[in-house]
C-alpha cells in the first residue's frame, strides 16, 4: 500500500469496550462506539522522508508522549492520509511477561497452509523419496502425486514387512534406497495407529504398540535420516489435530501426537546448520482407513479428502519451511 500511501499501519478490530475515564476521580466519562475502533499494531510503513520530517518538528517540540509513528505523522501531518491494512490477532504486542507466554503457545499451534495450485511442484521431478506408513491413505495420494511428477518414490509399510516400530527395519529400508539410488532427498512418516479406548481398559501391548509407531517410529526414522541427508533433504512427519485438543479414549494417541510436535521443533533447531528441514502435518478427521476402523461410516462433507492432505504435504516439501506446525482443517477445503 506504500505505492499508493505515504503512510500505512495495520490494525484489528477492537473487541473489548474502551471506556475513558475522568482520572482525577476515576469514573467513566465516555464510551466510543467500537465500530470504527481498531487496534493498531506493528509493522508500520513510511515515506522515508515524511517520518524523518515528523520526527525532526517532535525533537523540535520536545513532543515524546506519543506510542507510536503513526501518531506523529497525524499530528504534523494531517493531511497525509493514513492507510489501515486489516491484520492478524496472532500479531501479538510483547509488552507484559504474559505476552511472552502467550506468543509461545501462538506459534506451537501451528499456521494453515492452503493450498490451490502449486507452482513449485516441478521441482520435485528426478527427486527420490521414501514414504513410510501403516494404514493411512495419505501416502497412497503422495505417492501418485510425487509418481505423476517424475519422481523416485518408495513405500515401506506392513504389506512389504516392514514395521516402523523396528529400527533394523528402518536401517535397512533406508540402506536399500541409498544403495540403489545413491541418494534420498525427502522422508514421508505418515504411519500412526489409535486404540479408542478408556485406557483403564487398554492392554499393555495396545498402549506399547500406539507409543512405538506413533512417536518412536518417526524418532527412528528421523535419527536414521540425518545419516543421509547430510547434504540437505527435508523429513516430514505426520501427527494430528488431537495434538492440542484432549479427548476421552484418546490420551495415549493424542499425547503421543503433542510430542512429536515438540520433537520436531527442537530437531529443526538441531539440524538449522545442516540444511535439513522438518516439519509436521497436522490434519483434522480424515478419510483413512484408520478412521473408518475407529468410528465407521461418517458424512464425508466432515471429513478431509486424503487428497487434499497431501497436496498440503507437496506444498511443504517444495517449501523452506522448517520446525513448522502444519495445522489442516476440514474448512480450508470448503
Amino acid at each position: 500500500m506504500l505505492d499508493e500511501y505515504d503512510a500505512v499501519d495495520v490494525a484489528i478490530p477492537v473487541t473489548d469496550t474502551i471506556i475513558e475515564i475522568d482520572e482525577k476521580n476515576n469514573t467513566i466519562i465516555n464510551i466510543p462506539k467500537r465500530d470504527n475502533l481498531r487496534r493498531g499494531q506493528t509493522p508500520q510503513g513510511f515515506r522515508y522522508g515524511l517520518i524523518k520530517k515528523a520526527h525532526e518538528k517532535a525533537v523540535k517540540d520536545n513532543f515524546f508522549d506519543v506510542t507510536d509513528d503513526c501518531w506523529l505523522v497525524l499530528h504534523y501531518f494531517p493531511d497525509k492520509p493514513i492507510y489501515v491494512v486489516n491484520w492478524d490477532e496472532r500479531n501479538l504486542k510483547i509488552t507484559y511477561p504474559l505476552d511472552i507466554y502467550i506468543a509461545n503457545h501462538l506459534i506451537q499451534l501451528g499456521k494453515n497452509l492452503k493450498i490451490s495450485t502449486n507452482d513449485n511442484i516441478g521441482q520435485l521431478r528426478n527427486t527420490v523419496n521414501v514414504i513410510f506408513w501403516h494404514t493411512s491413505w495419505i501416502w497412497k495420494s503422495i505417492y501418485n502425486i510425487l509418481s505423476n511428477v517424475g519422481a523416485k518414490v518408495y513405500g515401506f509399510s506392513r504389506s512389504n514387512w516392514f514395521d516402523i516400530s523396528k529400527i533394523d527395519d528402518v536401517k535397512n529400508a533406508l540402506e536399500r534406497v541409498v544403495k540403489k539410488e545413491g541418494k534420498v532427498n525427502n522422508i514421508i512418516v505418515t504411519a500412526g495407529v489409535l486404540v479408542k479406548k478408556k485406557l483403564e481398559d487398554m492392554s499393555f501391548v495396545e498402549v506399547e504398540k500406539q507409543v512405538r509407531t506413533n512417536y518412536l517410529g518417526s524418532v527412528y526414522v528421523t535419527k536414521e535420516s540425518l545419516k543421509i541427508l547430510e547434504k540437505g533433504g527435508h523429513i516430514l512427519l505426520f501427527g494430528s489435530s488431537s495434538y492440542s485438543r484432549w479427548r476421552a479414549f484418546y490420551s495415549i494417541y493424542s499425547s503421543l501426537k503433542a510430542a512429536l510436535v515438540n520433537f520436531t521443533q527442537a530437531m529443526a533447531e538441531e539440524l538449522v546448520y545442516k540444511n535439513i528441514k522438518i516439519n509436521i502435518i497436522n490434519p483434522e478427521r480424515t478419510l483413512t482407513k484408520m478412521r473408518l476402523e475407529n468410528f465407521g461410516l461418517e458424512d464425508k462433507s466432515t471429513l478431509l479428502d486424503p487428497d487434499d492432505v497431501a497436496k498440503v504435504a507437496i506444498n511443504v516439501l517444495t517449501s523452506n519451511l522448517t520446525g513448522q506446525i502444519i495445522d489442516v482443517k476440514v474448512d480450508d477445503f470448503k
